[in-house]
């Protein structure tokens, strides 16, 4: 069974790519790489093995040893692009909402709140809606 590569956030994997370029004998030594990310770095390393000390951590020691082993591409967010023009229709809905004769007054904040949380939850703030 061929083992799939690892996603890791762009962070993680610029820090463990810094090691490797700063530290070239330990491509050969990759466990070493595992082994000093599971302890504390020097109270003045704010570096690259700091980041992988937090990401392992985090829970992800064998996330790592996996990347190192069978490889690893960069997790990228996803970006959403939203035009002034679709952030005005998307204004214009929300506050269509509340004049709608035909739902509740309960009904029509449910369903805005639902909005403004799903913007929120994305990161997304539209003037009017959520901001």
């Amino acid at each position: 069974m061929e083992q799939k590569k690892v996603r890791l956030p762009r962070e993680v994997a610029e820090a463990l790519e810094k090691i490797l370029k700063d530290e070239p004998d330990l491509d050969k030594d990759r466990q070493f790489i595992v082994w000093n990310s599971a302890h504390a770095p020097n109270k003045f390393d704010s570096g690259p093995w700091g980041v992988l000390y937090d990401f392992v951590g985090s829970g992800n020691i064998f996330l790592l040893a996996d990347a190192l082993r069978y490889g690893y591409v960069i997790d990228e967010p996803i970006r959403v692009e939203i035009t002034t023009e679709q952030q005005e229709k998307i204004r214009r809905y929300y506050e269509s909402i509340s004049k709608d004769d035909e739902e509740s007054e309960e009904f029509k904040r449910g369903e805005q709140l639902g909005f403004r949380e799903a913007y929120d939850l994305a990161g997304i703030k539209i003037d009017g809606v959520n901001a």
